[in-house]
């Protein structure tokens, strides 16, 4: 009998597999440039060297995300200070910033310590299922500008997952159960 639990624990384990990797893709089509991947962040930048400065910009960034989990989602932009003043040229202000998918739309929240100099806006542990999203940003910019933002991922396990961890706790259920108890000596 306990060589037939086994084999059944080993047989379920090798067809359930291990848990499939998170990844997620910046679409080509994007403003956002891509500059650095790892298992679970994705940064991307946007610079502007037009003569355009100040005028309004309506971007956007649409990823695709292949597994559900907590993400999340920080937009940075720094301009550059001369003698105390902002050079206007390197900055970007930050006017509206959101999120949007099959949930609809979800603004990203300012920092409280945005300044004109640096401004942060970010979404932490916001539950997404796998599939597209845009992250849309609107303000005005510099002509020589630029702004960052990074978008980070904590994946939840996959029902493959939970089904090795409950199966193991019942093989040891099971093993406890199935324990005899000692046979202590008897004097005649």
């Amino acid at each position: 009998m306990r060589k037939l639990v086994l084999g059944l624990v080993g047989a379920a384990a090798l067809t359930l597999g291990t848990g499939a990797n998170a990844s997620v893709t910046i679409d080509g089509s994007s403003p956002g440039v891509l500059t650095g991947t790892s298992d679970n962040d994705v940064t991307f930048s946007t610079f502007y060297g037009t003569a355009n400065g100040g005028t309004p910009f309506d971007e956007f960034v649409t990823f695709t995300e292949t597994l559900a989990g907590n993400y999340g989602f920080t937009l940075t932009t720094t301009a550059t200070l001369l003698n105390g003043a902002i050079v206007a040229a390197t900055d970007v202000d930050f006017t509206h910033v959101w999120l949007s998918g099959d949930f609809g739309m979800i603004d990203l929240l300012a920092d409280v310590d945005n300044t004109d100099v640096n401004e942060d806006y970010h979404l932490e542990l916001f539950g997404l299922d796998p599939g597209s999203y845009t992250l849309h940003v609107q303000g005005t910019r510099g002509r020589t500008s630029t702004y960052s933002g990074s978008i980070s991922f904590a994946a939840v396990p996959e029902p493959a997952t939970w089904a090795m961890m409950l199966l193991g706790f019942g093989a040891v259920g099971f093993a406890m159960r199935r324990r005899r108890a000692p046979v202590l000596a008897q004097v005649a």
